[in-house]
């Protein structure tokens, strides 16, 4: 269960700037994005199945949800640094590629009978997005890939930095433009966890989403607010055992700024508020993205360049496109 636990946790830090969004980019034009994240977890909201846990450390009942040590009887804290790099590049009017690599700088996990560490490549998310904009409206669909190739470790003491299995999302994103005012926008979709090869465990499917949305009340600062959800759907099998699915409701607030155009910095504070089988630790992170050109698009696309310029990660303020990642 722990090191379930702490697998997802290496995913949750890679700052929501990685994230894609219902707005395409223009053709030829890249979405060139960075950050670092740390997360530091004393312990877990507890699985669906903790009511027969018990130890030092808990000496009450548990309910499934309620917030518990790693171990009753030995506790233990859990601490991530990560750095990721993202590219998102725009292919036709309508579709757009991404990729997402994260990196575990330092991985550690401690209780009271020592620590163990690690470090070393996460696991990579390549997707598309298909889409455009009506009015105000931006509207995509997107599919995504996650690839284990962050090495997964399944003794009880060892830090994994990947989930090791495969995953595919589909979803639809949706977002509203204010101007330069501001932007609204909702995410909604389904991830399939597939057989991991090595132990036989199904991670069954998610439901996924966001709603959130950011203000902008001065022309180059701001501030981001979301609420992000994931839900299990079937319980699933573990070595032959049902065993309940993760769930987790998180938080995400903070500053942004636009220092100059094309270019987009943000900083945020992700709280958890309620989960099964997730970190109950606090995510700060930092990234920074800009716009590059790489090839120069025909003269009919550049009306659609202009309909879904993304002023939130290189576009200019009065186009109709959002302010937000």
């Amino acid at each position: 269960m722990r090191s379930s636990c702490l697998a997802c946790a290496i995913g949750l830090s890679v700052p929501a700037l990685a994230a894609a969004s219902p707005w395409v980019e223009p053709p030829g034009v890249a979405r060139l994005g960075g950050g670092v994240s740390l997360l530091r977890s004393d312990g877990q909201f507890a699985p669906g199945d903790a009511r027969g846990l018990s130890g030092p450390l808990c000496p009450d009942p548990i309910d499934p949800g309620e917030r518990m040590p790693y171990s009753c009887v030995t506790g233990g804290t859990f601490t991530v640094a990560q750095a990721f790099a993202a590219i998102s590049v725009g292919v036709l009017p309508w579709l757009t590629a991404d990729l997402v690599v994260p990196v575990v700088l330092h991985a550690e996990f401690a209780d009271d009978l020592g620590f163990t560490r690690a470090r070393g490549a996460g696991d990579v998310v390549v997707g598309l997005r298909i889409g455009g904009v009506w009015d105000s409206w931006a509207v995509a669909g997107v599919a995504q890939v996650k690839a284990p190739t962050g090495p997964r470790r399944f003794q009880y003491r060892d830090v994994p930095l990947g989930e090791g299995i495969w995953e595919a999302e589909a979803g639809v994103r949706a977002g509203r433009s204010f101007g330069r005012w501001g932007w609204a926008e909702v995410h909604q979709g389904l991830r399939l966890r597939f057989v991991n090869p090595s132990t036989g465990t199904d991670a069954g499917e998610e439901w996924t989403g966001k709603i959130g949305g950011g203000v902008s009340p001065l022309p180059k600062a701001g501030f981001l607010a979301d609420v992000s959800w994931v839900v299990a759907l079937p319980d699933h099998t573990a070595f032959g055992t049902r065993v309940p699915g993760r769930r987790l409701v998180q938080a995400r607030v903070g500053p942004f700024l636009r220092p100059a155009d094309g270019w987009w910095v943000e900083t945020t504070l992700t709280l958890p508020l309620a989960g099964r089988r997730w970190p109950t630790g606090a995510t700060v992170a930092a990234a920074v993205a800009g716009r590059v050109v790489l090839w120069r698009a025909s003269p009919g696309a550049n009306a659609t360049e202009r309909a879904t310029e993304n002023p939130g990660h290189g576009g200019e303020r009065r186009t109709s496109g959002r302010l937000g990642p």
